[in-house]
This record gives structure tokens, C-alpha cells and sequence, in this order.
């Protein structure tokens, strides 16, 4: 996540002796999500992004970024692409992401008011 709130996915692309090359590019909560529920490829969330954009990056051993690039999609080289049917491998721990949801919307799921003289305004946490 960026300092402004931008949603970011990072993906490796390459190796050498100095560096991995990865590929990141902005992605919205709902589409990140859908991702994750294996409802979308990485293919297709790289191909079909709004922004057209994408950034490389070579990051060192000691967490240096070096040689940033901006590309368009359609000028990926084919070997840097996911397969196109690169669903999300790995399990998820749960089917719905309310903090997403509420992030996306800029307000609470779950909203009850309480009133009373000694009540103010204010907010709590819960668990699901």
C-alpha cells in the first residue's frame, strides 16, 4: 500500500547473481479480492487493469530498488506474463474480507447507534 491508500501487487518476474526483478502494478481492493477467492487470474489482473501501467523494479539482497521502469501492458515481455490460467495457489483463510469492503467504501460494516446521557460519538472494534 502506498503512502496515499493505492493498493499495490507485486509479482517476480526474474533473477540474476545481484537482483530480483519484480513486477508491480496498482489494483483495487474488489479486483485484489477477487483475486484471492480464485475468481480471477493474475493474467487477467494484469491485462486488464484500468491504468494500462505497469512498474518494474530490481530489488537487492538488502532491500534496495534499483533500476525502475514503467511499461506499458501490452509491451510486457511474454516471458514476464503469468500463465493465463494463474489463479491464486494458496488457501485462503476466510471468503469474505469486510476490512476491504469498508476500506473501499470509506465506512463501517457494521453501524448501530447507542443512546444515552453518558454516550458519545465514537467508534469501537469487533471480531468476526
Amino acid at each position: 500500500m502506498s503512502d496515499k491508500g493505492e493498493n499495490y501487487l507485486f509479482y517476480w518476474v526474474d533473477t540474476d547473481e545481484q537482483f530480483n526483478r519484480w513486477m508491480f502494478f496498482r489494483v483495487d481492493l474488489i479486483s485484489l479480492q477477487s483475486y484471492l477467492n480464485k475468481k480471477v487470474t493474475l493474467y487477467n489482473l494484469i491485462k486488464n487493469q484500468t491504468e494500462g501501467l505497469v512498474y518494474f523494479v530490481d530489488i537487492d539482497a538488502d532491500v534496495k530498488y534499483h533500476n525502475s521502469k514503467l511499461s506499458l501492458v501490452e509491451d510486457i515481455d511474454t516471458l514476464y506474463l503469468p500463465d493465463e490460467d494463474s489463479y491464486y495457489d494458496f488457501e485462503t483463510t476466510d471468503s469474505i474480507d469486510f476490512a476491504s469492503i469498508s476500506q473501499k467504501y470509506h465506512s463501517g460494516i457494521l453501524e448501530f447507534r447507542i443512546t444515552g446521557e453518558s454516550v458519545n460519538y465514537g467508534s469501537i472494534s469487533l471480531s468476526k
